[in-house]
């Protein structure tokens, strides 16, 4: 028993890393990152404080807000995932250091990254979900929201996007006068990384199709 929770966590950990990889790829796309890490993307480039910071830092206050969303019905489970965000925000520094060399060349190359990190990010959120640990603030929100104004768990989480693009976008105009850091890469992402994780939960069927689906 022990031996299978560590073995999930230390999944969880691959899961974390590889979303890192993907959203440190996408900041060297310069087409914009994922909606979730588009708030501390402009931060960053303003400040020159690192990505993995900010994104500490917005996660603790997903989880906050959770909390104020939940009351009583916010858990000890709940405080895993600010454990995971401090974990996350490192992985996302040291991926932004091993990508630091990338530079594509032209807008056909940044667009090919753009996929590429994606793809990766997907591939990332499908390993972190199927170890069947903690989730990440991102999500936790999302479902807290949901749950307590009863909405369904897609709606939300097309409008929590929407928000945090808006909010980036607006403070990237009023921080360098124009789009920097939200373009369309951004939107690319908010709608393809949900599709790449389902072909990834067609993949994992095919192969092991007695398996329960992890992620639809």
């Amino acid at each position: 028993m022990k031996f299978d929770l560590v073995k999930r966590y230390l999944i969880m950990a691959v899961g974390l890393f590889t979303m890192t990889i993907g959203i440190a790829l996408s900041t060297k796309a310069q087409l914009g990152t994922t909606p979730i890490s588009s708030i501390p993307f402009v931060l960053n480039i303003a400040t020159g404080i690192s990505l993995g910071t900010y994104t500490m830092i917005f996660n603790f206050l997903l989880v906050g807000a959770q909390f104020v969303l939940l009351r009583r019905n916010f858990t000890a489970h709940h405080l895993i995932q600010i454990a995971v965000t401090f974990i996350f925000g490192i992985f996302t520094d040291i991926s932004v250091a091993l990508v630091s060399g990338i530079n594509p060349d032209g807008y056909v190359m940044c667009w090919l990254l753009t996929v590429v990190s994606s793809m990766v990010l997907a591939l990332g959120i499908f390993i972190e979900v199927s170890s069947k640990t903690s989730m990440m603030p991102g999500e936790g929100i999302v479902l807290a929201v949901s749950e307590t104004f009863r909405l369904k768990f897609s709606k939300v989480k097309i409008a929590l996007d929407v928000t945090w693009i808006s909010i980036a976008a607006v403070m990237s105009l009023i921080l360098f006068g124009e789009l920097c850091g939200v373009r369309e890469g951004t939107v690319f992402a908010a709608v393809f990384v949900g599709l790449f994780i389902r072909a990834y939960s067609a993949i994992v069927r095919r192969v092991k199709p007695s398996e329960e689906e992890s992620i639809s």
